[in-house]
Formats: C-alpha cells, structure tokens, sequence
C-alpha cells in the first residue's frame, strides 16, 4: 500500500490582498494575518495551525494567491 504524498499549503504573500476570505472560510481556524506587511502595503495571510488541505481557501482567494501542492513538486 502506498503512503499518501505530503501537500503543502503555498501562500504567495505579493499577490495577497488582505481581503480575509480565506481566513473567514477555513473551517479549521488556521489562517491567520501576518504581522508584517507585503510591498503593497497589505498584510498577506498566514499558516498559524495544522491544515487538513481541504481547498476552500484556494476557491475562495480572488488573487489566486493560495496554492496546495505536492511536497515532491517543490522539491524539483
């Protein structure tokens, strides 16, 4: 039986633009604003918990600024 691949949540903190839909719709609390700030002057979501990769907040995201991938698409 094979093991299930390792996704990882990617937040592209320049394309983020503080809307909060993300964060508003994750059903396990775990998106959270950063503290600082993006050149654009928004603060981008952040990963503060363990996600279960459910995908609502790459649906949700109006700036495509969320991704889940495979662990082994990073390392490339």
């Amino acid at each position: 039986m094979k093991a299930g691949k390792k996704k990882i949540l990617l937040i592209n903190e320049e394309y983020c633009k503080e809307c909060g839909f993300c964060i508003k719709f994750c059903p396990n609390n775990t998106l959270a604003k950063k503290n600082t700030i993006n050149s654009r002057g928004f603060h981008p979501a952040e990963l503060k918990g363990e996600c279960s990769f459910c995908g609502i907040c790459y649906t949700v995201c109006p700036d495509f600024a969320i991704e889940i991938v495979d662990e082994e698409q990073i390392s490339r």
